[in-house]
C-alpha cells in the first residue's frame, strides 16, 4: 500500500494525464462534445509532466496538442451547432494523399 502511495506522490500527474487521456478518448467514439475539455485537460497535465522532466522539445509539443485540441473542439462544436450532430464523414482520396 505504501509504494502505491509513494508512486501516485511521484508519479501523479503522469497517471491523471493517463486517465484523462483514456477517458477522453472513450468520450470521443460515444460523439459527446465533453471530450475536448477532457482531453485539453490531458494536454495540459502533460505538458506539466513533460516540462518538469525538462523535456522541452516534448513540453513544446503538447503546446501544439494544445492548439489542435482547442481547433478541433471549436470546429465540432460548430459543426454540432450547425447540424445538431457530430458528422462523420469518410476521408476523400485527396485527404488520404495529403
Amino acid at each position: 500500500m505504501m509504494a502505491t502511495i509513494d508512486y501516485l506522490r511521484v508519479h501523479g500527474l503522469e497517471v491523471a494525464g493517463m486517465a484523462a487521456t483514456v477517458l477522453g478518448i472513450w468520450l470521443s467514439t460515444k460523439r459527446l462534445l465533453v471530450c475536448w475539455p477532457v482531453v485539453l485537460a490531458a494536454d495540459f497535465l502533460y505538458l506539466a509532466v513533460f516540462y518538469q522532466a525538462r523535456l522541452f522539445s516534448d513540453a513544446l509539443l503538447q503546446i501544439c496538442f494544445v492548439a489542435f485540441t482547442l481547433y478541433g473542439w471549436w470546429h465540432w462544436w460548430r459543426g454540432i451547432r450547425a447540424e445538431g450532430e457530430v458528422h462523420i464523414e469518410p476521408l476523400t482520396m485527396r485527404g488520404w494523399i495529403a
